[in-house]
């Protein structure tokens, strides 16, 4: 109790529920390509919330996992396999991915390629 109420006191949960929604908690529903989604609870958090998500995982058993439980179809083991046209979506999330690319530069390039912006 007493430790709910510090985190309350220093604004800690309501980073925290930021942090949940990698920070668009504010934006308005809109396309999403998280790449490295992992396990997909980020992605489903999102769809409950009217985005419309895809996702890049190179793990076939997460990926497999993803497509089992929460029922998503836009889930590919990478973006070569995925073949989004280029400027598909509004928004692209990458968290703990950097450091498991092969070649960043030209990765990030091809990821972004299928930004809006």
């Amino acid at each position: 109790m007493f430790s709910a109420f510090l985190a309350m006191s220093f604004g800690i949960a309501t980073e925290q529920h930021k942090l949940r929604y990698l920070f668009l908690q504010d934006q308005p529903p809109s396309s999403l390509l998280e790449v490295g989604c992992g396990k997909g609870r980020f992605l489903h958090r999102m769809h409950k919330k009217g985005w419309s998500v895809s996702g890049i995982e190179i793990d076939r058993q997460a990926l497999e996992y993803i497509k089992k439980k929460y029922q998503l179809k836009k889930i590919f083991q990478s973006l070569k396999e995925a073949h989004f046209p280029n400027e598909s979506f509004d928004w692209i999330v990458l968290s703990h991915v950097i450091e498991h690319l092969l070649d960043p530069i030209t990765e990030l390039k091809e990821v972004f390629q299928t930004s809006k912006t």
